[in-house]
């Protein structure tokens, strides 16, 4: 667990904390009654989800690469939802993704080429397409 600020977590001198992810995909999984997402690694592990995001079929389907969650290092992608938060930002060649527990530490802290960022995402964004309305 790391007790870092968002900034501080996000400042280039703590890359060193992040550890790759071989393998990343985007998931696509059933949720009660509807579908969710998140991103694992090569072993289908969980590197971070999006537990308030259901239905994404019907949000995806829209979704152009521009619309995927990604920052950069001065302004990263952000987001929160009941003791839950992410942060996602490219930086050089790599995309880092930071998740935690609103009132704790962040817990997983990987990161990824942004080909391999990218390609995931036009993979998920394809197959959301392919789901009928």
């Amino acid at each position: 667990m790391h007790e870092l600020s968002h900034q501080e977590l996000v400042a280039e001198s703590n890359r060193d904390l992040f550890t790759q992810a071989a393998g990343f995909e985007i998931e696509f999984f059933a949720r009660g009654n509807n579908t969710a997402l998140r991103f694992t690694d090569g072993h289908g592990r969980q590197i971070a989800g999006f537990p308030w995001w259901d239905d994404i079929y019907r949000d995806l389907q829209t979704w152009t690469l521009a619309d995927v969650p990604l920052g950069d290092i001065s302004r990263p992608y952000s987001d929160r939802d009941q003791c839950w938060r992410i942060l996602i930002w490219q930086y050089a060649d790599r995309v880092y993704i930071a998740e935690g527990s609103d009132e704790s530490p962040f817990h997983s802290l990987r990161w990824v080429t942004v080909d391999e960022y990218t390609s995931a995402w036009a993979d998920a964004l394809a197959r959301a397409r392919a789901v009928p309305s």
